[in-house]
């Protein structure tokens, strides 16, 4: 055990919260905002949203495959998290064709591969995996860090964690938690789980668990994990002097330990180069369907680690993406 210090760990359902807090974008106004004349592959950009993850995420994905098919023409289109706007816009890309769509965000993948079984997709900024594995012509990058990065970087940051505690809705994520208690086993770690099924259950998980474990980590689910319970467990964190970890920064800004982060520019880079591959084979049957970020930031509190009693590595600290003190 953690020297009395008990730990909370939870991946982000912090990239919706994220959202609500950062910039809003910069997109044209209009039906569609084309970048250049379509001499090359057409390609079809929808966006789901106007904020800053969206904006960064898709010009590193215009960098990208500009610097390997200069004369593709990009036609963007903005869908302010309106459904019937982004049937709308698809209709329309139905009509006028595409070489290739690319989705930035749940409502705008969840919209192309519904209407779409014809022309290669590509999505980034998605956190539910099932949306990219649904249809031969899909593929992407998930928002969710692969388990192993999860662990491997709480046993970095945390080397005496043995224990961990697990909220789950088993309806969801029972298969992932399998996975998960297999993969903290190989690394001397112990999975404690207990099941909830809405958020009104998690004050008594909590407190089930609480005497029990060094850390407790929350497998993302919105059955789970949402912006209210965000609030009752940074209360429960500091009244309990449990550190708290999720996976954004704008969590470890509000009093969590440490959160693995996005690179949005390169998540956008990486969606670009799954895409020239899918345009060369003419589908995505050669690409793979779901791919994990290959970039981790790492954003720590140093305010909470001292709170905690926690000490952070130096080289951690100075490797950092964002330090909060």
């Amino acid at each position: 055990m953690m020297n009395r210090s008990r730990l909370i760990v939870c991946p982000a359902f912090a990239f919706a919260l994220a959202l609500v807090l950062m910039a809003a974008a910069t997109f044209r106004d209009g039906p569609g905002a084309a970048f250049a004349e379509p001499s090359g592959p057409r390609i079809v950009v929808l966006v789901s949203h106007k904020a800053g993850p969206f904006e960064e995420a898709l010009e590193g994905f215009k960098k990208c495959f500009i610097a390997r098919a200069p004369n593709a023409g990009f036609e963007v289109y903005a869908l302010d998290g309106d459904p019937a706007r982004a049937v709308q816009v698809m209709e329309k890309v139905r009509q006028d064709g595409a070489g290739l769509i690319f989705t930035l965000g749940s409502l705008a993948t969840a919209t192309a591969v519904k209407c779409v079984s014809n022309v290669p997709i590509v999505a980034g900024l998605v956190l539910a995996d099932d949306l990219l594995r649904c249809k031969p012509n899909v593929t992407g990058v998930s928002l969710d860090f692969p388990l192993e990065t999860q662990l491997d970087w709480i046993r970095q940051i945390l080397p005496d964690c043995g224990n961990i505690g697990v909220l789950y809705n088993p309806d969801k994520n029972l298969k992932k938690i399998e996975t998960a208690c297999a993969l903290a086993q190989k690394r001397g770690i112990k999975l404690f789980c207990r099941k909830v099924a809405k958020p009104s259950e998690l004050p008594e998980a909590l407190d089930q668990l609480a005497n029990r474990v060094d850390a407790l980590w929350g497998i993302p689910d919105e059955s789970v994990f949402t912006p209210e319970t965000a609030k009752h467990l940074l209360l429960f964190s500091f009244r309990n002097r449990i550190p708290f970890i999720g996976l954004s920064g704008t969590w470890v800004k509000a009093g969590a330990l440490f959160s693995l982060d996005w690179d949005y520019g390169d998540l956008g880079a990486q969606c670009a180069e799954m895409a020239l591959k899918a345009l060369h084979g003419g589908h995505t049957d050669s690409v793979e369907s779901v791919c994990p970020p290959r970039k981790v930031l790492l954003s720590l509190n140093l305010k909470t680690a001292q709170h905690m009693k926690i000490e952070i590595p130096e080289a951690l600290i100075r490797g950092s993406h964002q330090v909060f003190k």
